[in-house]
């Protein structure tokens, strides 16, 4: 019997340890030994004893130059490891055994990267990974690496348990957005797109919202939940129950998903197994699911658009429960349990290896290169998406702090032409340090010629106190780039 690791970040209730355990489940029904390893306890582990899958607690801090670890990655036939977070394991594993790396994630690989940039490097080294959209595939291939093959999610077929529960209609149009509460999920978008309409339109629709309150969010969340009050906006809380989210999927007439960033959507799944329209984002990669019968795309962030999206249903509110019929037949084609298993078996046969031995003697030279490659990375603490647009270009920094210090260092790395360096507070900077520049006042910039003017800060609240200032002094707002900027 083949054994096989299946590698999973926490034990929470979210569509990656979702995936994870529908994975486990694939694979021992069609007879492999399933194993799994976590970074992080959580209530979820009792969904993995429902399945008979054993979970091991890892310590996600300690996956380099551990021989113990090592040792027992050589134990599986393959290995399979998902998302971003454990790329640690990713990183190791693929030189010992057959490794597929199934991210979760598209932009926000770069808020990950900025909190730990040893993700990056473990992403560039990669032999290969999996995505779950062709949007995920677009923006990974244009970033970090060129091979990339798509695997769709799918959710099972529960649309019987709800069809003859639904609350009795009226003739208001019920509009339902479900994840978490984060700023990447855009629910803000939604309440102000309702905002946007008039008194007599908004007396016929309402708007609901479902999700966990993040607790690396409270300001956005807290801002959020606010604004709904104030405007009427329906928060159901955070629902674990399935049955009970079903059931209010069920009850709505349209789910919309306004994210800013979302490598597939789970929900955007279920709303078309519920056989529901859709309203997505263009940065939802589960746009192959929304056709001109079922659904529309709006434009990610714009509120102006998404308003006109929801005037256009309340004109076609006759037609909605047709279009949630065409939505039903996209995920009959895509998405079902069926398909996805099929999709996960066809991966792990064409990435099994014939003999774990040889796979692990043809990686040994690769395994010392990238442990050597990992000693000169330590010193390496900042990640900087934008910083191939500046090359040959003359830059100024601003922010002389930690983030400055090693944006200015990656930049001589580079022989890039720094030719100022400024920061509001420039006398705690006033003394040259070791082999760097002298740190000036920002009116510095008004007596030389650049092309861009770069902020050095990680928190976007505080870049945007900074770019406001450096308009304010006459600064070209095109000149001003935030060097963390996500997107």
């Amino acid at each position: 019997m083949l054994k096989v690791l299946v590698v999973l970040p926490e034990l929470s209730y979210s569509g990656a340890t979702f995936i994870s355990k529908k994975i486990c489940q694939i694979l021992k029904k069609n007879g492999f030994d399933v194993e799994a390893w976590c970074y992080q306890e959580g209530e979820f582990r009792k969904e993995f004893d429902k399945i008979g899958v054993s979970i091991q607690i890892i310590d996600g801090n300690n996956i380099y130059n551990n021989k113990i670890l090592e040792e027992e990655l050589e134990k599986y036939d393959l290995i399979i490891v998902n998302t971003i977070l454990t790329y640690a394991v990713a990183d190791v594993a693929k030189n010992i055994a057959p490794t597929i790396w199934y991210l979760h994630e598209a932009q926000n690989l770069s808020e990950v990267f900025w909190m730990d940039i040893k993700g990056f490097f473990a992403l560039k080294r990669a032999e290969k990974v999996y995505v779950v959209s062709e949007y995920a595939k677009k923006y990974i291939e244009n970033r970090y690496i060129s091979d990339v093959y798509i695997l769709h999610n799918s959710v099972e077929d529960e649309l019987e348990k709800y069809i003859y529960r639904v609350s009795e209609k009226n003739d208001t149009v019920k509009f339902l957005a479900l994840g978490a509460l984060a700023e990447r999920k855009a629910f803000d978008i939604l309440i102000y797109a309702y905002m946007r309409l008039s008194n007599d339109e908004k007396g016929k629709c309402e708007i609901h919202f479902a999700g966990r309150i993040m607790d690396s969010e409270k300001c956005y969340c807290s801002s959020l939940l606010e604004l709904a009050e104030k405007e009427n906006a329906i928060y159901h809380g955070e629902i674990q129950d399935r049955g009970e989210l079903l059931q209010l999927m069920a009850d709505s007439d349209i789910v919309v998903i306004p994210s800013r960033d979302e490598s597939c959507s789970l929900v955007a799944l279920e709303a078309a197994m519920m056989s529901k329209p859709l309203i997505i984002s263009e940065n939802v990669g589960a746009k192959y699911l929304v056709k001109p019968d079922n659904g529309w795309i709006f434009r990610t962030d714009d509120i102006e658009a998404l308003r006109d999206v929801f005037r256009k249903v309340l004109t076609r509110k006759d037609s909605l429960k047709e279009m949630g019929k065409y939505s039903r037949k996209m995920y009959l084609q895509t998405s079902t349990y069926e398909i996805y298993e099929k999709n996960i078996l066809n991966m792990v046969c064409e990435n099994l290896g014939d003999d774990k031995q040889s796979y692990k003697k043809r990686h040994e030279l690769v395994m010392e290169k990238e442990k050597q490659q990992r000693i000169h990375e330590k010193r390496r603490k900042y990640f900087f998406p934008q910083i191939k647009l500046l090359e040959k270009k003359k830059i100024v920094i601003y922010a002389a702090g930690e983030v400055g210090e090693a944006f200015y260092e990656r930049c001589m790395e580079l022989e890039y032409e720094v030719i100022a360096w400024v920061d509001q507070n420039y006398q705690k900077y006033s003394e040259n340090r070791k082999n760097m520049m002298e740190v000036k006042g920002i009116k510095e910039v008004l007596k030389i010629d650049y092309d861009f003017i770069c902020i050095a800060v990680y928190k976007k609240r505080v870049m945007k106190e900074i770019k406001q200032k450096l308009i304010e002094i006459g600064v070209d707002d095109e000149k001003i780039l935030w060097v963390a900027d996500f997107v």
